[in-house]
């Protein structure tokens, strides 16, 4: 075991050793090269992965933002493209479509001929983006459908919600694998 002298940051008298193991001891307190190597490289990949997060970020912003002007052009296919091929969608009122095919569908039955999204304007703001590992988020958002009823409608209809995506990043893209629009139930009210 080899030991060093040196002045500590107050100027006082210490005594490192090191024994074969790499194991450091400064004043009898033990340290181990590796370990603090090992952490200064976490926490050097934390800031990187911070950074990666804020790029994704934008990415589904954008990708939020083209779903919103999808919604306002009523194209169904357009639409049902955010959609994994094995992705669903469980609106808000209970319909269930399974793959990229059967959510074309139900959207087409809503946005076209008489459909009660029909004419309807979305606006939407993104609250919250969850990262469960580099290419799965969750993807928290408010929104509101304006005008729905379609079009013979004479009294449209203000549709406040919250959509929970589950999103996927695929070939660069990210995708909608599973939708759920939520519209909250009233408040409850106590007992007298």
């Amino acid at each position: 075991m080899g030991a060093d002298e040196g002045l500590d940051r107050r100027g006082r008298q210490t005594q490192v050793q090191q024994d074969r193991a790499g194991i450091y001891r400064r004043n009898g307190v033990y340290m181990k090269k590796e370990f603090v190597t090992g952490s200064v490289i976490v926490l050097s990949a934390l800031g990187c992965l911070r950074a990666d997060e804020e790029g994704e970020k934008e990415a589904i912003q954008k990708r939020h933002t083209e779903w919103v002007a999808a919604w306002d052009a009523h194209e169904p296919a357009r639409m049902a493209s955010f959609w994994a091929a094995d992705g669903d969608l469980l609106d808000p009122f209970g319909r269930h479509a399974s793959g990229r095919d059967a959510v074309e569908k139900l959207l087409a039955e809503d946005h076209t001929g008489k459909g009660p999204m029909v004419g309807t304007i979305y606006s939407a703001v993104i609250d919250s983006v969850r990262f469960l590992g580099k290419d799965v988020a969750i993807i928290d958002v408010s929104a509101e459908i304006r005008g729905i009823g379609g079009p013979e409608t004479t009294e449209p209809q203000v549709l406040k919600h919250h959509v929970t995506w589950v999103a996927e990043k695929r070939d660069d893209k990210w995708m909608a694998v599973a939708a759920r629009p939520s519209v909250p139930a009233p408040e409850l009210k106590s007992n007298p």
